[in-house]
């Protein structure tokens, strides 16, 4: 049982067409964010309960809003990301409101416990279009791992409500041979 969802064990693990695991229906991201929030208030009462103030607000969420139109703290993904302490310990709510993050995003290692939270998944997005074969600054291909849109170095990484997109343009040339005069 994880937060609530207990897998049926008839279903077995269905594939659609791209190939990944179906999620359940019945556990979406509200019923995760609000088991999150409920656990965190849990844990702040039972640490207020013991006379430990100080540990509770230290457990307290720290909320970062990003907004492409600058009504948020940061109008990119990257800048809320470069934000967060390094060494991190707290969890750290990005919400980011709905749009299109035309940028390439790299959580590093020791940046933990971070949450990209978007407005809507249907209508947050960060996307970039390198691909494998995109040259590096030192003229080498970047190769699978260096174009992701989306890089996740850090530990307890959690995505929620957004879409991440790799848009490349690919152009195909036809060359089309007459043999009429």
């Amino acid at each position: 049982e994880v937060l609530g969802y207990r897998p049926d064990p008839t279903e077995g693990d269905v594939d659609d067409e791209d190939h990944l695991p179906r999620r359940p229906l019945e556990f979406d991201d509200r019923v995760f964010s609000s088991t999150l929030k409920d656990a965190k208030q849990k844990v702040s009462q039972f640490l207020r309960s013991r006379g430990l103030a100080a540990a509770a607000a230290a457990n307290a969420t720290k909320t970062i809003v990003v907004a492409k139109d600058g009504s948020g703290h940061f109008r990119t993904v990257q800048a809320a990301i470069n934000r967060v302490p390094a060494s991190n310990t707290k969890r750290v709510i990005i919400y980011i409101k709905k749009g299109v993050y035309s940028e390439k995003v790299t959580i590093p290692s020791g940046k933990d416990f971070i949450t990209l939270k978007g407005e809507s998944a249907a209508l947050t997005y960060i996307q970039w279009s390198d691909t494998a074969s995109t040259l590096d600054r030192n003229g080498q291909p970047l190769g699978t791992y260096g174009s992701a849109s989306v890089a996740v170095e850090a530990n307890n990484f959690i995505a929620l409500d957004i879409s991440f997109k790799v848009c490349t343009t690919y152009y195909y040339y036809y060359y089309y041979y007459s043999s009429s005069p």
